[in-house]
This record gives C-alpha cells, sequence and structure tokens, in this order.
C-alpha cells in the first residue's frame, strides 16, 4: 500500500473517531427532574416540586424566604411524611426540597419566567415551559436585584410592553451597573496551567470578538496576575456556585471588576457544530460578556441569551454591541 493510500485510510479512521466521539448521547441533563412535574399547577402536591422552586430560586424568579417559610410551616404539620431528593442543590437551600406544594409565589414565579422566555404567561408547567427549562444555559441569574420582588413585578410589565410593541433594549446590568473603570482600556486574560491549547485559542478567539466590537484592548497574561482569570471546573468548586455535570449549567462569570470566568470541564467541548456538544467560542463570548458587565438579555439572538442549545453556536448581535455601549458611553 502506498504512502498516500496508507496516509488516507489513518485519517479516515480518525475522522470517523472524532463524529463517533462528538455524537455520543450525553448521560441524563441535571434538569431531567422537571419531566416528573409537567402538567402542575396552583393547589397540586407533586414530587418534585421542591426542585423546581430551588431551579427559579436559583436563577432569580423566586425569593429564598419565600420557599422557605412555606417549608417551615409545613413542616411543622407534616414532619414525618417528608423525603429528602438529591437533585442540584445548594447546602444553604437544603431544606426546601421537602415542600412539594404548588403554591401562589410559585405560579407568579413561572409566570415571570414565562413572560421573559415569550411563552404564555399561564403559571402552569405544561410541555413548553418544561423544554425551555431543560435547556443548558448559564449558571448566572436572570434576574439579579436586592429586592427580586419588586424586580420580577416590575419586569413582568417591562417584558409585557416589550412583547406588545415588538422593541426594547432586552440587554440587561448587573445590580448598580459595576464596569471597569476609564483607565482600564486594556484588560488581561489568563489560564491555570493545565489548560489545553485547543481550549486557550478558541476563548483567544472569543476575546479577540469582543476587542473588535468594544473599546478594550485584551492581552494575555500570566494567569495569577490577569484582569480575568479563565479555567474550568467541576462541580463545587468553592465560589458558591457549583456546576452539575454534563448538559446543566455551562459556565459562570461575575461582575467587573472580580475577573473570574469559570466553564464546567465536565461538558462535551468542541469549536464549530457538532451533536451533543458545546461549542466553546459561543460560550466563552457569553462569559466575556458577564465580566464586562452585561447580565442576560431577552433577545434570543443575542449571546447574552441565557440558553445555548447543543450542537449551535452563536456570535454578539447588535443587542450585545448596544448593551457595552450603554455600559461605557462616556468611554466610547
Amino acid at each position: 500500500m502506498s504512502f498516500i493510500k496508507l496516509f488516507l485510510l489513518f485519517s479516515l479512521i480518525f475522522t470517523l473517531i472524532l463524529i463517533t466521539s462528538s455524537s455520543t448521547p450525553p448521560a441524563a441533563s441535571p434538569f431531567s427532574f422537571l419531566k416528573d412535574v409537567e402538567g402542575a399547577k396552583k393547589g397540586d402536591k407533586v414530587h418534585g416540586i421542591g426542585d423546581v422552586k430551588h431551579y427559579l430560586q436559583r436563577f432569580g424568579y423566586l425569593e429564598h424566604h419565600q420557599h422557605q417559610q412555606n417549608h417551615n410551616h409545613n413542616h411543622n404539620h407534616n414532619h414525618n411524611h417528608h423525603r429528602h431528593r438529591d437533585h442540584i442543590h445548594s447546602h444553604q437551600d437544603h431544606d426546601h426540597h421537602h415542600n412539594n406544594h404548588f403554591d401562589d409565589a410559585l405560579e407568579s414565579a413561572i409566570r415571570t419566567y414565562q413572560i421573559n422566555y415569550k411563552l404564555e404567561p399561564i403559571g402552569i408547567l405544561d410541555q413548553k415551559t418544561i423544554f425551555k427549562m431543560m435547556q443548558p444555559r448559564c449558571a448566572m441569574p436572570d434576574i439579579t436585584s436586592s429586592n427580586n420582588k419588586a424586580r420580577m413585578l416590575a419586569g413582568m410589565k417591562w417584558a409585557q410592553a416589550q412583547q406588545a410593541h415588538g422593541y426594547g433594549p432586552l440587554y440587561t446590568f448587573f445590580p448598580g451597573a459595576p464596569r471597569w473603570p476609564p483607565s482600564k482600556f486594556t484588560l488581561s486574560f489568563g489560564f491555570p496551567d493545565g489548560t489545553t491549547s485547543l481550549a486557550q485559542n478558541a476563548i483567544r478567539r472569543a476575546f479577540s470578538i469582543w476587542s473588535y466590537n468594544t473599546h478594550f484592548r485584551f492581552i494575555q497574561a500570566p494567569f495569577e496576575v490577569a484582569d480575568i482569570k479563565v479555567s474550568f471546573h467541576s462541580g463545587d468548586h468553592g465560589d458558591g456556585v457549583p456546576f452539575d455535570g454534563p448538559g446543566g449549567t455551562l459556565g459562570h462569570s461575575f461582575q467587573p471588576t472580580t475577573g473570574v470566568l469559570h466553564l464546567d470541564a465536565d461538558e462535551n467541548w468542541v469549536v464549530g457544530e457538532a451533536p451533543y456538544s458545546f461549542d466553546l467560542i459561543s460560550s466563552a463570548l457569553h462569559e466575556i460578556g458577564h465580566t464586562l458587565g452585561l447580565m442576560h438579555s431577552l433577545n434570543t439572538d443575542a449571546i447574552m441569551y441565557p440558553i445555548l442549545p447543543m450542537g449551535e453556536t452563536k456570535g454578539l448581535n447588535w443587542n450585545d454591541v448596544q448593551g457595552i455601549r450603554v455600559l461605557y458611553n462616556d468611554l466610547l
């Protein structure tokens, strides 16, 4: 067999291996518990509703004290009838899983979620709502405020107006609109030892895309001194926002000038579109947006939209660029 034929044969085998590995269906999503509560509505008592409450509290739609108070009331009367479930949760919210009562606060939170995601705001966990909630997404909340209840009520009216008129900014900022100071035109980013060259190249590309669309210049620096520290982690990694395994939350980043960007090491990361995989450039673009001061957008085409389905790629949208320009208006 000639060298060329041998080379082509090995290339074909290698390509088949890549396709097979990237096409392997992932394990059950951390959000799979949502299938068990489809159709639930106010007044129902369904095993798994406590996990729904944690999901909505986690992403800013339900205040912690609302479902905790409900649990405390029920716990006093039904102590012997509760069973613990081991779905995704933080230690501080451990007890609320015992509360499987679909109450008024949950109905209101679901309506807000449905409005934000352009679903019919019926307050019921219907099929479309469950499907949306199960999508892989950023771990950062959609609603961030020291007073979530007031923010949700205002947000509902605002979102309804946007849907009615078909326009609006749709981008959001962290509370207080923190940003990098005027003196920081150049921001450095770095990776810890052991980060693969593939990952570094993809994330470096994401920074260059943001650089092209902002006044910032990004340069690579040693991890220890970088303004933005980029790293991959699994599970609980000490920042209070644990990852949950394949297909759940993909990453999270904190407001300026914290400079922390974390990605879930358990995801099947690729560059480009591949079945059962996530595009690293797209996810990095989203998380970099957080480090610059953007929170989530309601524009489904925006990179700051919180959901990134498997096998898809996204780039910056006019909404993302407009949000940065408004936040740093006096610098542009």
